[in-house]
């Protein structure tokens, strides 16, 4: 007996996938790429481009699958290089071509209208990982793929989980919902890391035990891409978040550092942001600054001591190499996200700024 797709019935965001033609839930977001991939992949027979700047996880579906793949440049301001993509699709003739909306923001209007014609002739996959997707009514991303796809657990407080939407009439594989160690692990350590800061248990112990379970969830996505829907417990968990009101504090936290940056001398010697503008309908994951003078290290370093965690969105992998994209690996090397999620408010922004101010000082 053939089993439906698993999707999703939260009913928050049910007014947005009900305008969707067909979608599925995975457990990650490297799940639905490899997903996408199993689907198309009887007709691939040539080459994939790829953007220079991705993470590893990207990579590793593409490599799982064993697909040939090749690099489009990206620009300093992380907009796709629109001039080098269409010079790789002319040299390679390209079965597929794989884009990401950086931080949730969509990509340029020219470059849309380019995609949506190369679309005509190789298969587009809109990466939508880092949000936007399903925050609004009318999502501002995932309309040029064949195939896009988001991960809830990179902008909302869940275990696991992600969706892939289906604009083909390529069937998806079922991937039936199971709570593996992957969504164990990350279950715990969600768990012990909200009573290490909510109820003040500020004992190294338990803080090393809760990094230690998410480093295991990692470290099981690492060794081979789970296929696997999303877990029961991430849907339920689902159902009772305000994804609007997320967004919109988002937003807001966002427009607070913007404005900072624009008003503050200090803060413009200290670095630029990748992304200036904040187009309606964003909802977005961080503050990406580039950090001047080789100095983005120290500043993680010194905000970390004042306990102010800033991821790097990415340290690229080693097949990206240097000397075919350096504009690629300079964003990686000066590249800080400063933390705006709905957690905090626009006191926590304005207490982040001073912050900065104080690590900038001590660098």
């Amino acid at each position: 007996m053939e089993l439906a797709p698993q999707t999703l019935t939260a009913p928050l965001i049910h007014n947005i996938l009900s305008q969707l033609p067909s979608h599925q839930t995975v457990v990650t977001g490297r799940t639905g790429i490899k997903l996408i991939l199993q689907a198309i992949k009887e007709e691939l027979n040539g080459v994939f481009l790829l953007p220079a700047y991705l993470c590893s996880s990207v990579l590793q579906t593409f490599q799982e699958e064993k697909i040939e793949i090749a690099f489009y440049n990206i620009n300093s301001d992380l907009s796709l290089d629109l001039m080098h993509l269409i010079k790789q699709v002319e040299n390679l003739s390209p079965q597929g071509i794989f884009f990401i909306n950086y931080f949730g923001f969509p990509v340029a209007k020219k470059v849309k209208e380019a995609l949506l014609n190369l679309k005509k002739q190789c298969w587009l996959i809109e990466d939508c990982v880092q949000g936007s997707l399903v925050e609004a009514t009318h999502p501002v991303v995932g309309k040029i793929g064949h195939f896009s796809l988001t991960s809830f657990r990179k902008y909302l407080p869940l275990p696991d989980g992600g969706l892939v939407i289906n604009n083909t009439q390529h069937t998806l594989a079922y991937l039936p919902a199971i709570l593996s160690k992957f969504v164990r692990y990350r279950l715990f350590g969600k768990f012990l890391r909200y009573e290490f800061i909510h109820h003040y248990l500020n004992s190294s112990e338990l803080e090393e035990i809760y990094l230690n379970l998410f480093a295991a969830a990692e470290r099981e996505l690492d060794t081979q891409t789970p296929m696997q829907g999303m877990s029961e417990i991430s849907q339920d968990l689902l159902k009772r978040l305000n994804l609007s009101d997320a967004m919109e504090r988002r937003r807001s936290n966002f427009l607070s550092i913007l404005q900072a940056f624009t008003e503050t001398p200090k803060l413009q010697s200290l670095g630029v942001p990748l992304i200036a503008q904040l187009p309606e309908g964003v909802s977005p994951l961080v503050f990406p600054l580039r950090v001047r003078e080789k100095k983005r290290d120290q500043l993680r370093h010194q905000l970390q001591s004042q306990n102010v965690f800033c991821p790097i969105h990415w340290h690229l992998p080693q097949e990206v190499q240097v000397t075919e994209f350096p504009e690629a690996h300079q964003i990686s090397k000066e590249i800080l996200s400063l933390p705006i999620d709905q957690r905090y408010t626009k006191d926590d922004m304005n207490s982040l700024i001073d912050q900065l101010l104080i690590a900038y000082q001590n660098i």
